[in-house]
């Protein structure tokens, strides 16, 4: 819920680095077997002054 991340972790994330994460689905049918993850999009970071 804070885009912004924990302590603004998600801000100057150097090229390589890790940011551990999780999602949470609800209300799933009974039946699903398997489902995929995609990304809809990302954007450039803004350069430290």
């Amino acid at each position: 819920k804070n885009r912004y991340g924990m302590g603004r972790k998600n801000f100057n994330v150097p090229p390589g680095t890790n940011i551990p994460f999780i999602a949470v689905f609800e209300d799933l049918p009974k039946n699903l077997g398997e489902f995929t993850v995609e990304a809809a999009s990302s954007s450039l970071g803004l350069a430290e002054q």
